[in-house]
């Protein structure tokens, strides 16, 4: 037996008799994140006091960029998540959720996707000088009974839309700090335009442009994950975000959800 699968045994046994032992006391089920709950983190996040209230339609962003503050999405899915012999839980999402959106500076921003308590994820989205979006970031956190996995992916090249080019390409690394064990794959994927298109939110309409994502893992993570993003053209703020996930191996994750914008203008 190689390294390698030795590592992988030890991983899987520290974190059944982990699970083991604290298996009686694990929390389970699902809360949703509320819009007030969202708005208040946002202002401790942002410095900014309980008292200022109302939107963000004055706020001083750079141009192309989305307003910061809390975004509110009518939301359908649900997630199955699994780590080493524990049982597998299944958490259904409610029907609106909140999108945070804060300035990361240098043409980037921050959108922190509130799934639930239990499912929280952050992804940096940049600006480049000929229209190109790219993901300088992504981080998701899960809850699993006392557990809480983190996993975070990096990628070289990262563009995901660029003005006139029509699919690119994507390779990235995704690690997975679960517990006892550390978790690694390999993340081969392309993002493929689907160009520009009409959106209807809150009575108005916004033109668009689609992008799909489409990943694939191996290594310690196998699976794939096909994502299809919608962005405002003039502002960069996230219509609609569709996702159909599967990762299987020592933690495995299955996720089905679509996201629609329902206001565009944020509340802070």
């Amino acid at each position: 037996m190689d390294r390698r699968a030795v590592l992988g045994v030890c991983g899987a046994l520290a974190l059944a008799l982990a699970g083991c032992a604290a298996y009686a006391a694990w929390p389970r089920g699902s809360s949703p994140i509320t819009e007030a709950e969202a708005i208040e983190a946002f202002r401790a996040r942002s410095g900014e006091g309980t008292a200022s209230g109302g939107t963000a339609a004055d706020a001083a962003v750079a141009p192309s960029l989305p307003a910061p503050g809390v975004y509110r999405y009518t939301a359908v899915g649900e997630e199955e998540v699994k780590l080493g012999v524990l049982p597998a839980e299944t958490r259904v999402y409610p029907e609106t959720v909140t999108v945070t959106v804060v300035d990361a500076g240098d043409g980037c921003f921050t959108a922190s996707l509130n799934l639930l308590e239990q499912h929280t994820e952050e992804t940096i989205y940049c600006t480049g000088p000929a229209g190109e979006i790219r993901i300088a970031g992504h981080r998701k956190h899960q809850q699993v009974g006392a557990m809480s996995p983190t996993a975070t992916m990096d990628c070289d090249p990262a563009a995901i839309l660029r003005e006139g080019e029509g699919v690119l390409p994507m390779a990235c690394t995704l690690a997975l700090a679960a517990g006892p064990a550390n978790l690694k794959a390999e993340v081969a994927g392309s993002a493929t335009s689907r160009g520009a298109m009409t959106v209807r939110v809150d009575g108005q309409e916004v033109e668009g442009v689609e992008v799909e994502i489409a990943y694939r893992l191996s290594g310690d993570i196998t699976g794939a994950w096909t994502e299809r993003l919608t962005f405002a053209r003039e502002s960069l703020v996230l219509l609609s975000i569709e996702r159909e996930l599967s990762m299987n191996g020592l933690a495995a994750f299955t996720e089905h959800s679509e996201l629609v914008l329902a206001s565009l203008e944020p509340k802070r």
